[in-house]
């Protein structure tokens, strides 16, 4: 065993290093980064070429079809996360005082169990949502949405495809009087669970809707005017009946529209309010008591 040890001791002794080590050092430290270097640019050239190439395909995409092109400007992009709205009861509010906007696109994105509505805003000050205020209802399951510091409603063209949704039956505008102002309403199929979330940069409303287990709502007594076409005659209807509570215009079966004060447990209560109503307003408004199921839309009445 030692003489082995002696024997390596004595080779390593033996070996002779050349007198210009330091210079073959520092030769083979910078062919090392040479080869480091042209590796790292072909790799930067590759990945380069591969994002000019997608960016290439994207482009021609675009001038080639126009059905890509409009798809792709109607993907929503979803900005900076102000809050999940809270509901006390069935309302909430949100956004800040503006003026000048446009509710330039409504969307629909649909997942396997769940779709989100997206209300964009256009021209809006400091890319805010402008104030909002959200009900959920019954007889029938609805949202109707109050939009102030609004001048245009672009997005009216947009309720036609919200009935490709699972959830969403109907669409429509609501007459407001308030020329500052837009309301519009989404009627559902059934009762759904919903959340709805505000955005900035850009001003966004996103309504996220899932499936919900059948209510047990009973059938109610509910309150409310004859059936008239969309107009001013329903704006002053509603003007003359604000002194009472849960006033609101609801499109019937036919297409047409009423004005609603109230929705009641008993026909009784029904009949108590009309007389209330009455009383302040006087009788010259004819009212009638409508028996509806929570899914049910008004039935026209003349």
């Amino acid at each position: 065993m030692d003489k082995r040890i002696n024997d390596l001791k004595k080779m390593y002794m033996d070996i002779k290093i050349p007198d210009n080590i330091d210079s073959i050092i520092d030769e083979g430290v910078k062919k090392g980064e040479i080869k480091m270097k042209n590796k790292f640019k072909g790799n930067l050239i590759k990945g380069i070429s591969s994002i000019a190439a997608v960016f290439l395909i994207f482009t021609v995409s675009i001038n080639a079809s126009s059905a890509f092109a409009n798809s792709i400007s109607d993907v929503p992009v979803i900005g900076k996360l102000v809050q999940v709205l809270q509901f006390t009861g069935n309302k909430a509010q949100g956004g800040q005082v503006t003026d000048g906007v446009d509710i330039g696109m409504i969307s629909l994105r649909k997942a396997k169990n769940s779709e989100e509505v997206i209300i964009k805003f256009n021209k809006s000050q400091d890319n805010i949502a402008p104030c909002y205020s959200i009900s959920y209802e019954k007889y029938p399951y609805s949202m109707i949405f109050t939009v102030s510091g609004v001048r245009k409603f672009s997005a009216e063209k947009d309720f036609e495809a919200l009935k490709q949704s699972n959830f969403i039956s109907d669409s429509y505008n609501i007459i407001t009087l308030d020329d500052s102002a837009v309301r519009f309403a989404i009627n559902f199929k059934k009762p759904v669970k919903y959340e709805v979330k505000e955005y900035k940069e850009p001003a966004q409303i996103v309504l996220s809707l899932k499936e919900c287990e059948k209510g047990n709502d009973k059938a109610a007594y509910i309150v409310r005017t004859a059936s008239y076409p969309q107009g001013e005659t329903l704006g002053i209807l509603e003007e003359r009946l604000c002194g009472f509570e849960n006033i609101r215009i609801v499109k019937d079966d036919k297409g047409t529209f009423a004005v609603e004060a109230g929705t009641f447990e008993s026909e009784e209560k029904a009949k108590e309010r009309i007389k209330e109503i009455m009383n302040k307003c006087g009788s010259d408004i004819k009212l009638y008591i409508e028996k509806r199921e929570a899914n049910q839309l008004p039935k026209q009445m003349q």
